[in-house]
């Protein structure tokens, strides 16, 4: 079930520059209220930015609750590579979560044709929660890609928590 339908006042219980200036420690806070407006954002830049994808996901039952935790408590070192996870430590200081949700989309895109080719629930969840850390990723491009994907995201988070006039 999707979020993406709830109150932007509730959704944005914290200002958008609070969360823009939020840093990774606060994705453990009690109650996970900063993972919970991360996926929401997640969501919706992935049915903005890569439609087929959330529409595959969707259509196999995969929701962004099954695999965004276990990623990002991780700071993703249960889905990447040590070796890219360092090269993508700069992105996640600097950017807070902003910077998460980028590295996020970024490994999206480019798995996207292994994530497309997967047929089912299982075999999706078997990729990203297990097969992806062993997967050969340049660290370097996925911070590249990453940093491409921030103005997406400062625009979702912008235009969610729009405040009320």
């Amino acid at each position: 079930m999707s979020v993406l339908g709830e109150d932007k006042a509730a959704l944005c219980g914290a200002s958008a520059h609070a969360i823009c200036k939020a840093n990774t420690p606060t994705l453990r806070s009690e109650g996970f209220p900063l993972m919970h407006k991360g996926v929401i954002f997640f969501e919706r830049l992935v049915l903005c930015y890569l439609p087929d994808l959330a529409n595959h996901l969707h259509g196999c039952g995969v929701l962004p609750l099954s695999y965004l935790p276990n990623c990002w408590l991780s700071l993703f070192g249960k889905w990447l590579p040590l070796p890219a996870v360092i090269e993508a430590m700069d992105i996640f200081l600097e950017a807070g979560l902003r910077g998460v949700l980028a590295v996020t989309l970024a490994l999206f895109q480019l798995q996207k044709r292994r994530l497309m080719a997967a047929p089912n629930m299982e075999a999706l969840l078997e990729l990203v929660n297990q097969e992806m850390r062993t997967l050969p990723i340049d660290g370097e491009l996925l911070v590249k890609c990453a940093r491409l994907w921030l103005p997406r995201v400062d625009d979702v988070i912008q235009e969610t928590c729009v405040p009320p006039t």
